[in-house]
């Protein structure tokens, strides 16, 4: 292991962009699947045993709306910033020197 990532340290920009988009992209997947897997496991369980309906939350709608709720924080949150924007010139000071 040693060896290969020292091979990778000596060669070109390319080879090392390369590696690094490979590497990435694998570690991304790693933590998508361990997610959806965790999502799965705890958060998408079926009903009480003793439930006449099973009643199980699918995945696509609340991964719907939590990016629907993320995107309104978001947003409430950039007409906040953007709201306050003529406020924060207004409270500058100039200093003058004096001649």
């Amino acid at each position: 292991m040693r060896h290969h990532i020292h091979r990778i340290r000596q060669s070109d920009q390319q080879t090392k962009r390369k590696w690094l988009i490979l590497l990435s992209s694998i570690t991304i997947l790693l933590i998508v699947s361990l997610w959806v897997i965790y999502m799965r496991a705890v958060v998408f369980t079926g009903s009480d045993k003793n439930a006449k309906e099973d009643v199980r939350i699918g995945f696509w709608p609340v991964f719907k709306n939590g990016l629907t709720i993320t995107g309104s924080s978001l947003g409430k949150a950039f007409d906040n910033i953007i709201s306050d924007m003529p406020a924060i010139g207004r409270r500058t000071t100039t200093i003058e020197n004096p001649k």
